[in-house]
C-alpha cells in the first residue's frame, strides 16, 4: 500500500460532552472539505473507483457530502475505524476487510 494523499482533522477529535456540538458542527465541515476534495478528483480520472472505509458517524457525514462523480465511482463503503492504524497495519486490514466482503 502507498498513500498518495493523508488528511488529518485534530480539531474533531473532541470527546468531551460539552465539545460535542463542536465536534459535530468540525465533523460536517470535514466530510464537505474531503468529499469536494473526492469530487474534484474523480471528475479529472484521478480514480476509476473508490472504496470508502470509515468509522460509522464519519461515514454518514461522508457520504452525504460526495458529489456525482464520486458516487457513481464509489465501489463500496466499510464501516471501519482505521484513523489510528500504521501503514502495514492499514494494509492488513483493508484486504482483510475486503475479503470478508467478497465472502
Amino acid at each position: 500500500m502507498v498513500v498518495l494523499e493523508s488528511f488529518v482533522h485534530p480539531a474533531g477529535r473532541g470527546q468531551r460532552a460539552e465539545l460535542m456540538d463542536v465536534r459535530q458542527k468540525e465533523c460536517t465541515r470535514f466530510a464537505r472539505e474531503l468529499g469536494q476534495y473526492l469530487e474534484h478528483e474523480a471528475r479529472v480520472g484521478h480514480f476509476g473507483s473508490l472504496t470508502i472505509f470509515a468509522p460509522t458517524a464519519f461515514l454518514g457525514e461522508l457520504r452525504a457530502a460526495l458529489g456525482k462523480a464520486t458516487l457513481s465511482a464509489l465501489a463500496g463503503t466499510h464501516e471501519l475505524d482505521l484513523t489510528s492504524v500504521s501503514v502495514p497495519e492499514l494494509d492488513r486490514r483493508i484486504t482483510h476487510e475486503l475479503a470478508l466482503a467478497a465472502g
